[in-house]
């Protein structure tokens, strides 16, 4: 049986990111540099520059004492144990994949692309790791050992789970049902979209976004899609930054119309027969819960890892049909979900009572629209891909992830981690910050787990990366941005609807979910009215302030306040004003009723 002092499980962003660390601490303390911190290669993810060098007397001592070990205790343990080798990272994919900096934006804010590692490339891109590729069965606590599929026994001397997550498809057994999450997956879409003339999407979250812009702008199909939210990209968006971004393209819902309407669920049985058509209901389908019920599957269940930034290129290759720069139709059923699913395929339906049909199944939705389709994607969020801890009663969330503490272990365990999706971060954090499973957030995380799986963290570890929450990425083609609290994330349930809900024209807020912006107004008594409105539809907190901009075409700006001060940004378009709010949120100065919209007054220069 193999023996090594840190063994991780999974060689996704998260995983992958712990190992770099152990590394790069391993080559550090070989060339004599005891006392270097993460944050002497890396200050703005880990907070700044290090305090004040301890003399190497005190390094020893603070050492035995167990408490903040300095990195002089990593060589101690490796001279302790050198019939243990170093780490080893246990990954099903053959493939590694690695989220890499491309730029710094702000001091909180990166972007990353992903970067895979395989085959020979693999000892050349982590020296001195040992990378196994198999399926973990069982972890063994008591033992301290890891079981793997083909019968090898791995033991460690620390763990660290960053198994990730799973796709969360509605009707996974059912044949023309797909989830997208990792590289085969991806694979599987791609040669369905070949011989695809219309799919239907379901979910309202970034890939459900990505996915619509790229099918419709490369024209690979038609497509219907659906949410639950009455409007797009409800995850991230409001309703007014939806309806900008869906200003950006031309027309709306055009091009077919359902093959039958008014065929209202009443909620039957899983299983039976409407009318002519045999149907499979989806269960839980008010929230679009598998067939699980929100319970996660077992790691061994898991494919790969996730995509990475990039993935929707797959609409191009899948783009084999539409060669005159035409886009495709859209139709958009905001506000409901799918509700059923034929089981036949389309020469068993061509005699049904909604007509003939050439495509091969149907979609019944929960406001009785039924549509024909090829085939249906479900972009219905992730659960955590759990792995099996005997010996420790685990503690997990509502998704079925791995609770940790702030020294990323698991609740009540000593040397077992978890980092990335498959953790859930618990312990009291910034009110600024909170977890989305993004790529970024999983490689700080793997980051943090190493810095305490090798005792080489201190008080400053993890540093600025949970002070406040941080995001960009593109939605129909435009840079978007997410400050802190920008939807007023732990704000009073009449503030949150008042953000996310209402859309903002010059007259105030509106009730209504999807108007267009023909009354919105550029000038600075916009964000004078909105506020107003704002403050009037959050009775119940009465120092939220919402600041709102719209140019149509070119931008959308929304800013939150709280008693006076900036809480929360968002920004679509080149505006050029992250590094300005993110400054406002972190040194959460007061600004009163200043106008921070104004577009006469420059407040990068201002306030940078």
């Amino acid at each position: 049986m193999r023996s090594f002092q840190y063994v991780i499980v999974g060689g996704g962003i998260g995983g992958v990111a712990c190992l770099r660390e152990l590394l790069r601490m391993r080559n550090e303390a070989a060339s004599g540099i005891k006392h270097a911190s993460a944050r002497a290669k890396d200050p703005k993810m880990f907070g700044g520059a290090l305090p004040q060098r301890v003399p190497r007397k005190r390094r020893r001592q603070r050492c035995g004492r167990g408490g903040e070990v300095g990195r002089a205790s990593l060589m101690d343990t490796e001279h302790n144990s050198s019939a243990t080798e170093y780490v080893c990272l246990v990954s099903m994919d053959v493939k590694l994949n690695e989220a890499v900096p491309v730029s710094q934006v702000t001091p909180h804010l990166e972007v990353l692309r992903l970067q895979q590692h395989a085959g020979k490339h693999l000892k050349d891109a982590f020296p001195g790791a040992h990378i196994i590729h198999g399926r973990v069965v069982l972890v063994d606590r008591t033992s301290s050992t890891v079981l793997l599929e083909c019968g090898e026994t791995i033991s460690f001397g620390r763990l660290c789970i960053c198994t990730g997550a799973r796709p969360q498809v509605i009707l996974d057994s059912h044949p023309c049902v797909v989830g997208i999450r990792d590289r085969q997956s991806l694979e599987q879409l791609s040669s369905l979209l070949h011989n695809s003339r219309r799919i239907c999407i379901v979910g309202n979250g970034a890939i459900a976004l990505e996915a619509v812009h790229g099918l419709i702008t490369h024209g690979c199909c038609e497509v219907i899609w659906v949410a639950r939210d009455d409007f797009m990209g409800g995850t991230f968006l409001d309703a007014s930054a939806s309806q900008f971004l869906m200003e950006m393209r031309d027309g709306s819902n055009n091009g077919f119309e359902p093959v039958a309407t008014g065929a209202k669920p009443h909620n039957p049985p899983h299983t039976g027969t409407a009318g002519d058509i045999d149907w499979e209901y989806v269960s839980g389908h008010q929230d679009y819960r598998t067939k699980s019920e929100g319970q996660a599957k077992p790691f061994p269940d898991t494919k790969g890892h996730a995509m990475g930034p990039g993935w929707s290129r797959v609409f191009q290759a899948g783009n084999g049909k539409r060669e005159t720069g035409e886009t495709g139709h859209l139709v958009c059923e905001f506000g409901t979900g799918v509700f059923a699913i034929s089981r036949r395929r389309s020469q068993e339906l061509s005699g049904s009572s909604c007509g003939p049909n050439p495509y091969p199944m149907y979609v019944w939705l929960q406001n009785g629209n039924i549509y024909s389709c090829d085939f249906v994607l479900s972009a219905t969020g992730v659960l955590a891909n759990t792995v099996d801890v005997v010996g420790l009663e685990t503690v997990k969330d509502e998704n079925g992830a791995l609770v940790v503490d702030r020294s990323m272990r698991l609740v009540g365990c000593d040397n077992i981690f978890a980092a990335g999706d498959v953790a859930s971060v618990k312990w009291p954090q910034s009110p600024n910050w909170f977890q989305m499973r993004l790529w970024s957030q999983a490689r700080h995380m793997g980051h943090l787990a190493a810095l305490h799986m090798a005792d080489a963290s201190d008080h400053l570890s993890g540093g600025i990366a949970f002070d406040l929450f941080a995001h960009t990425t593109f939605f129909f083609g435009l840079k978007c941005i997410f400050l802190g609290r920008f939807n007023g994330q732990g704000l009073e349930p009449a503030a949150i609807s008042a953000i996310r809900t209402k859309i903002i024209t010059a007259s105030g807020l509106q009730s209504e979910a999807a108007p267009s912006f023909e009354n919105i107004v550029t000038a600075s008594e916009t964000s004078q009215k909105v506020s107003q409105s704002g403050r009037e539809a959050a009775r119940e907190s009465e120092s939220v302030t919402i600041l709102v901009r719209v140019t149509r075409g070119v931008e959308y700006i929304k800013i939150v306040l709280l008693g006076g001060r900036v809480v929360g940004a968002l920004l679509i378009g080149d505006t050029d004003l992250e590094e300005t709010f993110e400054n406002l949120i972190c040194n959460e100065i007061l600004v009163g009723d200043m106008n921070l919209l104004d577009p006469t007054v420059d407040i990068e220069d201002f306030f940078d």
